[in-house]
């Protein structure tokens, strides 16, 4: 159960302090379970899948549509988040993922 606090809290802040409560405060390890396909970058599915996976429920915060979320998150409007759109971390994520087996 992610804390009402965050429900609170203006979007994309709340949002994405629900993410790192729900990955104990660790981006690279909120990166590694939202960027499924390990491309560096994130969609709109991924992140919608990835917020399922941690069981956070977007529609808290009083969207409609997931695309209102997703936008929140993407100001150039690419399509794409990288982890500083959503996490506002700067970390290299190749150094975050384990090597390909």
């Amino acid at each position: 159960i992610v804390p009402t606090s965050f429900f609170k809290m203006p979007l994309p802040d709340g949002l994405r302090q629900a993410v790192l409560w729900r990955t104990f405060g660790r981006p690279d390890v909120a990166w590694s379970v939202i960027d499924t396909n390990g491309s560096g970058a994130v969609s709109m599915v991924e992140l919608e899948d990835g917020l399922r996976v941690l069981r956070i429920p977007w529609m808290q915060w009083g969207a409609m549509h997931f695309r209102e979320i997703f936008s929140t998150f993407d100001p150039n409007r690419d399509g794409l988040l990288d982890t500083v759109e959503l996490l506002q971390w700067q970390g290299d994520i190749r150094e975050q993922r384990p090597p390909p087996q």
